[in-house]
């Protein structure tokens, strides 16, 4: 049954992209594992986690239900562009082969297929979205017939994403791996790390430095005020001045139980028909952090003592809204 599932398999990740069109049948082959290598500057991490001992087990009764995809590789044996985790699994399981399909594509082929393939698993930090985003969009950029001027739009398309979304994640590379870390941490949220982005390495160490003494977070009115000022005027004085830990969000362990739910007729009027779920949650951390740097709404109104702000005239911000309705 295996056997004969596998022989119906297409592999056509790249197809859409590259506009190559495949008549012959893929052929399934078993690799030794000890043949089969890491894809370079594979950006996805494997980890020995549960998942993975799980998988393991999976593997050890039933075998690897899918194979991987493979490509010849300079120097003897194959270059995995699909399959790191399986291999990973079919180690631990204890085989020493591994079922895959071989297939003769070039780098930029063989980039696209691999992120694709990978930005299907469940759980991805934004580190491995970003460089593999960045993977493949220098691919794509470097075909030519996708040299057109729409690369990150098409790549947004591709993979459920606005062409807004694309940029920021590629952007995030730009991070060093200290503040990368904290972004996959959920220590720094999406947008305020784009705008750190925009910041040379040596001011990015610095707000590292500061962050971790102080054991805060950075709000996104911090990370917009930071990116703004001069390379010049970025001391460690003048980022203080930003971050300031007096002001700032002590770092607290979230709490594992929150969970708020809206159904789409809630919000739907709030955003445009085709916003996908993720661009209207970074949507509304933006406009919630944008109420002010340091975490309270900005205006000329004093805080009360139960988490609203009242106006200088004695009402509270609520009913004022309320009379506005």
């Amino acid at each position: 049954m295996e056997e004969r599932s596998r022989k119906r398999v297409k592999i056509i990740g790249f197809d859409g992209v590259f506009g190559m069109d495949h008549t012959e049948e893929d052929k399934v082959m078993d690799i030794e594992l000890s043949e089969l290598y890491e894809f370079k500057d594979h950006p996805f991490r494997v980890c020995d986690d549960k998942k993975m001992y799980d998988l393991a087990e999976s593997i050890k009764t039933y075998g690897v239900l899918t194979p991987g995809i493979v490509r010849p590789r300079k120097g003897g044996g194959y270059e995995i562009i699909s399959g790191h985790r399986r291999k990973r699994a079919s180690e631990i399981a204890g085989k020493s082969k591994m079922p895959v399909f071989c297939k003769n594509y070039t780098d930029d082929e063989a980039t696209v297929v691999m992120v694709d393939a990978n930005l299907q698993r469940e759980e991805i930090v934004p580190s491995e979205k970003a460089f593999a985003y960045k993977m493949k969009y220098e691919a794509m950029k470097r075909t030519k017939k996708r040299g057109d001027g729409r690369t990150l739009h098409n790549i947004g398309v591709q993979n459920g994403e606005s062409q807004k979304t694309i940029q920021n994640y590629i952007w995030l590379t730009r991070l060093n791996s200290e503040l990368m870390g904290m972004v996959d941490a959920g220590e720094i949220g999406i947008k305020q790390a784009v705008n750190l982005s925009f910041i040379s390495i040596k001011g990015q160490e610095i707000i590292r430095e500061i962050l971790t003494e102080n054991n805060c977070n950075i709000s996104y009115g911090m990370s917009k005020r930071l990116r703004e000022i001069t390379e010049d005027e970025f001391t460690r004085d003048n980022v203080l001045k930003i971050i300031n830990p007096a002001h700032a969000t002590a770092k607290q362990e979230i709490r594992k139980d929150i969970h708020i739910d809206f159904t789409a007729d809630e919000i739907k009027c709030f955003f445009p028909n085709d916003s996908s779920v993720e661009e209207i949650k970074e949507s509304i951390i933006e406009m919630l952090n944008e109420k002010c740097g340091n975490g309270c709404h900005k205006s000329d109104t004093e805080k009360c003592g139960n988490g609203c702000h009242k106006s200088n005239n004695g009402k509270s911000q609520q009913d004022t809204n309320m009379k506005g309705e």
